[in-house]
């Protein structure tokens, strides 16, 4: 029965974002303002249990550090966008970050807090942080 729900946690995970991702990209202010909404309506909201709140907070730090990676690219010099290097930068950029958010994933479907190193003690003290303010 358990691996009855995680397939149709899985089988939501997959086909729910496909229609979203026109609504995403649609306007180059979507992004923040889903930012700030998943921001402010779900980490700040202190009646939202902790692991609701931790995890949303580990998804907008990996994205984060998704866009980093994308928002880099265009900054290369032309010589290196268009060598072998780039081809590495991209391998090595969704090697890093699809391994992580996979993980992510995985263990908030089990239930369990998703540990990683820097980016869930920032997540935690972000957690912290908001339970503090008024």
């Amino acid at each position: 029965m358990r691996d009855q729900h995680l397939l149709i946690n899985l089988v939501i995970l997959l086909w729910i974002p496909g229609p979203l991702k026109g609504w995403y990209y649609s306007s180059q202010f979507t992004p923040l303002i889903v930012f700030f909404m998943l921001f402010l309506a779900v980490v700040k909201n202190t009646a939202l249990p902790h692991f609701v709140r931790f995890h949303c907070m580990q998804a907008v730090m990996l994205d984060i550090v998704v866009m980093l990676f994308v928002i880099l690219q265009p900054y290369f010099p032309a010589e290196v966008r268009w060598s072998p290097f780039m081809n590495f930068y991209d391998i090595l950029s969704f090697n890093t970050c699809m391994p992580a958010i996979i993980y992510c994933i995985f263990w908030a479907l089990c239930g369990r807090y998703a540990e990683l190193p820097w980016v869930s003690d920032s997540v935690y003290m972000q957690v912290e942080a908001s339970e503090q303010m008024p």
